[in-house]
């Protein structure tokens, strides 16, 4: 779960969106969700799903908005693991 919560694919799936390049976008999503899959990460395969309809129908600011609520999850997590 660490090594997933401090990859850099976050940042590198932001940069995708914000300069509307879709396709970087959809490969990074891609690799992030079977990431999340692998370590069961459901919440991040939720967000991810979102990230990819609005990439899909290449909306930026809704992908933008779903991408605040991923680094929003990622925030809590990373927090919950540090307290441990």
């Amino acid at each position: 779960m660490d090594e997933f919560l401090s990859s850099m694919d976050f940042m590198r799936l932001g940069q995708a969106v914000n300069h509307e390049n879709w396709q970087s976008a959809m490969m990074i999503i891609k690799r992030m969700s079977s990431a999340a899959k692998e370590i069961g990460a459901e919440d991040f395969e939720r967000m991810l799903s979102k990230i990819r309809v609005c990439v899909q129908s290449k909306s930026r600011s809704q992908a933008l908005n779903a991408l605040a609520m991923l680094t929003a999850l990622r925030v809590r997590k990373l927090k919950e693991i540090k307290e441990t």
